[in-house]
């Protein structure tokens, strides 16, 4: 497992961590700050906006509402780019049925949910990342240099590696107007899916794909 830590500060972000997270936009824009301020660390950018090319989209109040966020995420994955929605525990079954509508699959997007068990210190003890998820923020405020930061735990891989490509998924036309659903897993949330149940097979699981003869 990794961490990420990030504030709208990046002075109160302690020296020396692998990732670090800042905003592109907004109010609190910070990026190049951040890339100051931690010249070593692999820099996760976030926009509030729903700035395209972006890591990470903010859903939360005052940012995205969960139906921009699942349209910016469509529109990411149309530009071949893995979308990642930041949101709270209880607004993350919003975001998923905002996706639905736009025939896309919960397993396209990588959910970095935030549900804190511990404010104002970091514990000893991260608690686990939902099923489905890459990353649980689960540590707000914590103190430093005057400042503070939030942390969250990750499955270990995201956001610093890509996942593997066994993860993809593949649709094959069998004449005009059939296809015929691949099942796979899904390494991160351990859910099978059935491609033949009406989702978008271009966006499923966020990897668009040309299969030469088949479209």
């Amino acid at each position: 497992m990794g961490y990420i830590y990030d504030s709208v500060n990046p002075l109160g972000i302690p020296a020396g961590v692998d990732v670090v997270a800042g905003y592109v936009d907004g109010l609190y824009a910070n990026i190049d700050a951040m890339r100051k301020a931690h010249p070593h660390a692999y820099i996760l950018e976030i926009t509030v906006t729903g700035r395209p090319a972006t890591r990470v989209v903010d859903c939360e109040r005052g940012d995205l509402t969960p139906s921009q966020a699942a349209e910016w995420a469509h529109n990411e994955l149309k530009s071949g780019r893995r979308p990642t929605v930041y949101c709270s525990e209880s607004s993350w079954p919003d975001v998923i049925e905002s996706l639905k509508k736009l025939r896309v699959h919960q397993s396209a997007v990588d959910w970095w949910i935030a549900s804190w068990t511990t404010v104002a210190r970091a514990a000893d003890l991260a608690p686990e990342i939902y099923p489905g998820a890459v990353a649980r923020q689960y540590a707000s405020d914590v103190p430093h240099n005057g400042s503070a930061y939030d942390l969250s735990i990750t499955e270990g891989r995201w956001p610093l590696a890509p996942l593997p490509a066994d993860s993809r998924t593949d649709v094959v036309r069998t004449s005009p107007g059939t296809r015929t659903g691949v099942i796979r897993t899904s390494p991160v949330s351990n859910v099978t899916v059935d491609t033949s149940t009406g989702f978008d097979p271009v966006t499923l699981w966020g990897y668009p794909f040309k299969k030469p003869g088949c479209w």
